[in-house]
C-alpha cells in the first residue's frame, strides 16, 4: 500500500537531498500527503539522500495537526503542547521505529501534498540580506510564481503559526495561496500537487535566482582528506574564502546568519582552524556535516559581498532560542553518530 507515493517522496527527497547547494548535513526537509490524512516527513537528524524504504522518515495524521495550527491558543507553551501534538499523530507504517519527525511538521501539514524545504544557497543570499523584500520583487516580478516572505521567526511551532498568517495574507491580498515561501536567516519551501510539480518549481525559483545575480560558475564540490577524527577540508573555494576574508572562529560567532550553522558550526570543538587549513576531529559523517555547512556559509557570505548586498543576521533572541532548543541539540547528535 501507497508504494507509488513513498516512491515519489523518496525520488524528490534524493533529488533535492544529493545537492550540495540546496541542502547541507541533516538540514532540509521534504513530505508528502499519501492521502486525505496520511503525511510522509522526513524524521529529524536524517539526511534527506538518506530516506529509503524503511527509513528516514516518519508517518503523520497530518489532518490533526493542521486543525490544530488552525485554532492554536497563543497563550499556552506553544511549543511545547505542539510538539505533544505532533508526536501523538505519529502513525505505525512498515515498522518503522523510534524516530522523531521534522521540528517543522507543522508548516508541512498546512501546505499542499508536496513539500520541500531547502536551505538554497541562492535562495539564502537573498534571505539573508537587508534588501531580500525588494530583490524578491525585483526578481519576480512576473506573475507565474506568487510567493510569501516570512520574517524570521524561531523554527518550529512558531514558525508554522507565522507560515499560516503569511499564506492568509498574501491569499487576501492576491486571491491566491502562494507556491513559494522564503524565510528571513532560514531558507525556501515550495510546495505543489505533486512530487514532479514541487521539484520543477524548485528548480525554477533557483534558477530565477542564479539568472538574476549571473551565478554562472558550478557551485563548489565540499572535499575532505584525513583520517577518521582528524579530518582536514580540501575544498579549493573554503580555503580560498578563509584565506581571502581572515575566516576563524570569532567571525563565524560575530556573523551568525542561520540555525543550521549555529547546529553544526558554532560551539562545536571539533571544528579547528589551523594555520594549514581547517581541521574536523570528529567522524567522517559528522566532519562531512561541517564541510558542507561551513562551503555554503561562505558562499552565501561571498555572494551578498559580491553584490553589494547588506548582510543580514539572526537576531540576538533567535540565537539563544536555537542554542537552547532540546530539538536542535537532537539534531547535533544525530549528525554526531557514525
Amino acid at each position: 500500500m501507497y508504494e507509488r507515493e513513498i516512491s515519489d517522496f523518496i525520488e524528490m527527497s534524493a533529488s533535492v537531498g544529493t545537492r550540495f547547494d540546496y541542502v547541507q548535513g541533516g538540514g532540509g526537509n521534504t513530505s508528502y500527503k499519501l492521502d486525505d490524512t496520511l503525511m510522509a516527513v522526513k524524521a529529524s537528524g536524517f539526511r534527506l539522500d538518506q530516506i529509503e524504504g524503511k527509513q528516514g522518515y516518519v508517518v503523520l495524521d497530518f489532518k490533526s495537526i493542521a486543525e490544530y495550527f488552525k485554532s492554536v491558543d497563543q497563550n499556552v507553551d506553544i511549543e511545547k503542547e505542539s510538539s505533544e501534538i505532533i508526536r501523538g499523530n505519529i502513525k505505525p507504517f512498515r515498522d518503522i521505529q523510534g524516530l522523531r519527525p521534522s521540528v517543522e511538521a507543522g508548516f508541512h501539514a498546512l501546505l499542499m501534498r508536496a513539500v520541500i524545504h531547502s536551505h538554497s544557497v541562492y535562495a539564502n543570499i537573498i534571505c539573508c540580506c537587508k534588501e531580500g523584500q525588494k530583490l524578491l520583487e525585483d526578481i519576480f516580478e512576473r506573475e507565474d510564481v506568487r510567493y510569501a516572505y516570512v520574517p524570521y521567526v524561531n523554527p518550529g511551532s512558531a514558525l508554522t503559526v507565522a507560515i499560516g498568517k503569511a499564506l492568509e495574507k498574501v491569499k487576501e491580498k492576491t486571491g491566491g495561496t502562494p507556491s513559494v515561501i522564503f524565510m528571513e536567516n532560514h531558507g525556501l519551501i515550495v510546495t505543489a500537487d505533486d512530487a514532479n510539480l514541487c521539484l520543477e518549481l524548485h528548480e525554477l525559483v533557483n534558477s530565477r535566482i542564479r539568472d538574476y545575480f549571473d551565478l554562472t560558475e558550478e557551485f563548489p564540490n565540499p572535499e575532505m582528506k584525513g583520517d577518521e577524527g582528524r579530518f582536514i577540508s580540501s575544498t579549493g573555494y573554503v580555503r580560498d574564502i578563509v584565506k581571502k576574508k581572515a575566516i576563524d572562529k570569532a567571525y563565524i560567532d560575530n556573523n551568525i546568519l542561520y540555525p543550521d550553522q549555529l547546529v553544526y558550526l558554532n560551539n562545536n570543538r571539533a571544528l579547528v582552524f589551523v594555520p594549514e587549513g581547517i581541521r574536523y576531529l570528529t567522524n567522517r559523517k559528522e566532519a562531512k556535516t561541517m564541510e558542507e555547512t561551513l562551503l555554503a556559509y561562505l558562499y552565501t557570505i561571498d555572494c551578498i559581498e559580491k553584490k553589494h548586498l547588506t548582510l543580514k543576521r539572526m537576531p540576538d533572541e533567535g540565537v539563544a532560542f536555537i542554542n537552547s532548543w532540546e530539538s536542535e541539540k537532537y539534531r547535533k547528535k544525530m549528525a554526531e553518530k557514525n
